[in-house]
């Protein structure tokens, strides 16, 4: 983005074509017009012979931009200007215009700003359609230090259609960029953070150019600094980040690490080494490793006691590899249930690879944010383990299984990246029951309205709940009007400012759950609709979600209702649901029977319950489940995936 040389790297002269269908009108008197270079001794009979041609109209435009391109090379671009020159005097080729552009390109790498600038415009006005020619125009205008007048010749090109429509842009990026490398030069932040904005939306993947997008937020204190882009995820803004500006966005060292990692790679196209290539480790028992810096008093460790507790240890050998580093009572709980504990807080992340790949580990169970697992989860694979992921790095890579062993067990041995990833909590919720009935009837079409426990925003979003709860018990007035909440928690020194979300939770429901993304849906509300599709492999499935934060601590509650090809039955339903191992029907609401989150919390089924047929929609089943989502909906079926592959790998 930040390239200034105006070279023929944007229209090579040893790649232009002569394209015969094209004859644009001469410029008048353009003889007489084009400048000169200061003059030079012709000593080489070859390229005399060349200017004698060039001047008697007798040589091809191929011939020249091949003579022009051998000259440059062998860095005598005086004498090609002057044989440019030469020919362009000379010539009636109706593509003139190509060789005004690159007789412009030379004079520019020779410094002659002027004489190029009048290349360049006797250029645009035989071809007014070169995007090329007007980018490099306004070049040499910034060179000069007419800024504004670069400033306006880049905006014709993207203002006035200068690029072909049908081209791949790249002109109208390359001008956008250039236009916010001026206005930050400028110190015109709002003006540069919009050019870039416009180039990422034609191409989010460009990593520089995220990269001065978010620093120039950061300077002209546009908080927050990461929003949302479309096709620019949230890990691709961090990995663009630079070290240096990561250091006061984010304070997690992990992410700062991958950042550092990221733009060495980007720079320098470092690429680490691999130890081994890789080898599946045939052991007595298998061998589970589970890596977590949440080894604690945290949802994950309390989901994990019970797993280890029950683990088979004649059929498996456990080793936590744990980076927390504030141990408590349930990481001593934790270290006694573990076969081998391994304290990794003070490793490196190579020492940390190292000593997995020594430990001969055969399936590595990963519970971190997105972009640790981004970088390392292909790297446990790499080195002989199957990567099972909990989180959502990989969840639509095509070459990555979403798995839910109820539904779609096959798909644990397509794994090509050697990763295999673990669902959203909120389509787990629902899943063990609608696999079920699409594989009897045949879902077309899907409405889901989730009902999310705090616990789906993690530890800070029950430690929210429960301040606010505390808050609020003792005010029988708070929720009676307009902002009472709001107004109690504040009186009671509890800062809105402080929690997951825009609103009070306590006596409220919050209607968006997830980030915001574009057509006002949620990031929540896309992974059901995404990650649906890819478990039941109904590529065009229809789907609708709405997805609402309520003030539960754990289990989300989702209303299904679902359109099937077949005709179908409230009877037919419920006695196919009762027959699914890991699904409980509680469905007799007249008495009282009906799954909440109350009762599901802390255990291992689906419950669904309030089956009934949609009363003006042929085909269609109403029902609601309810699932424990850091069971159920999280680290329970990553456990069971790994318990996929160890029967395969036993």
């Amino acid at each position: 983005m930040n390239a200034r040389t105006p070279s023929s790297m944007l229209l090579p002269v040893k790649t232009v074509k002569r394209k015969k269908e094209t004859t644009p009108a001469a410029a008048p008197s353009i003889a007489a017009a084009v400048p000169a270079p200061v003059p030079a001794l012709i000593q080489d009979e070859e390229l005399s012979n060349y200017m004698l041609l060039a001047g008697m109209g007798k040589l091809r435009l191929d011939q020249l931009m091949y003579k022009c391109d051998a000259l440059q090379a062998e860095k005598r671009a005086i004498e090609s200007a002057h044989l440019y020159r030469q020919w362009i005097e000379h010539s009636d080729d109706p593509q003139k215009y190509l060789a005004l552009f690159n007789y412009g390109s030379v004079l520019q790498t020779l410094g002659m700003a002027d004489l190029a600038e009048e290349a360049y415009r006797l250029c645009v006005a035989t071809e007014p359609k070169l995007a090329q020619a007007h980018i490099n125009l306004g070049l040499v205008f910034e060179r000069k230090g007419q800024n504004q007048q670069a400033l306006d010749q880049w905006s014709n090109v993207v203002a006035q259609g200068v690029v072909n429509p049908t081209s791949d842009k790249l002109m109208e990026v390359t001008a956008l960029n250039h236009i916010g490398r001026v206005y930050e030069n400028l110190k015109q932040y709002e003006m540069a953070e919009q050019a870039l904005r416009r180039s990422l939306q034609i191409d989010p993947k460009q990593s520089g150019v995220i990269q001065h997008w978010v620093h120039i937020r950061q300077k002209a204190c546009m908080w927050p600094v990461y929003q949302s882009l479309p096709n620019v995820s949230a890990n691709d803004m961090l990995m663009s980040t630079s070290p240096l500006a990561m250091l006061s966005l984010h304070d997690d060292p992990v992410i700062q690490l991958l950042s550092a990692h990221a733009f060495v790679g980007r720079t320098y196209g470092f690429k680490e080494e691999f130890l081994s290539k890789g080898r599946e480790y045939r052991h007595d028992r298998l061998r589970i490793g589970y890596v977590s810096g949440d080894l604690k008093t945290h949802p994950v460790s309390l989901f994990l006691l019970p797993v280890l507790e029950r683990t088979d240890r004649q059929r498996f050998e456990v080793t936590c590899y744990s980076s927390t580093v504030k141990p408590d009572r349930i990481t001593h709980r934790l270290q006694v249930l573990a076969e081998h504990w391994t304290d990794v807080s003070a490793l490196d992340d190579g020492g940390l690879f190292n000593r997995i790949r020594a430990d001969g580990i055969d399936i590595a169970m990963f519970d971190v944010p997105d972009e640790v697992s981004e970088v390392w989860a292909p790297i446990a694979a790499e080195r002989g383990a199957v990567a099972v992921d909990n989180s959502g790095a990989f969840r639509m890579d095509a070459d990555v299984p979403l798995v839910v062993p109820e539904v779609n067990p096959e798909q644990a041995k397509n794994r090509p990246r050697g990763i295999i990833s673990n669902p959203n909590c909120t389509t787990l919720t629902m899943m063990a029951a609608l696999g079920a009935l699409h594989r009897k009837w045949e879902l077309k079409e899907l409405v889901v309205s989730s009902y999310q426990a705090v616990s789906g925003a993690g530890a800070p979003g029950i430690d929210r709940l429960q301040a606010e709860i505390a808050a609020v018990a003792t005010n029988p007035e708070a929720g009676l009007a307009t902002d009472s909440v709001s107004k109690t928690l504040t009186a009671a020194g509890v800062s809105q400012a402080d929690s997951p979300w825009a609103a009070p939770i306590a006596l409220n429901v919050i209607p968006v759950a997830g980030s915001l993304k574009d057509g006002g849906h949620t990031s929540e509300e896309l992974k059901v609709r995404n990650e649906s599709r890819k478990i039941l492999g109904i590529k065009d499935l229809k789907v609708a979600a709405t997805c609402v934060r309520v003030p539960v601590q754990v289990s989300h509650s989702l209303a299904v209702h679902a359109t099937f090809a077949r005709p179908i039955t409230v009877d037919e339903v419920r006695a196919e649901l009762e027959a699914q191992p890991t699904v409980v029907v509680m469905d007799d609401p007249a008495n009282g029977i009906y799954p909440t989150p109350a009762h599901v919390a802390g255990q291992d089924p689906t419950f669904v319950g309030r089956i009934r047929q949609a009363e003006d929609f042929p085909n269609t089943i109403d029902l609601f489940v309810v699932g424990d989502n850091l069971r159920k909906g999280a680290a329970l079926n990553t456990y069971e995936i790994a318990e996929l592959v160890a029967q395969e790998l036993a």
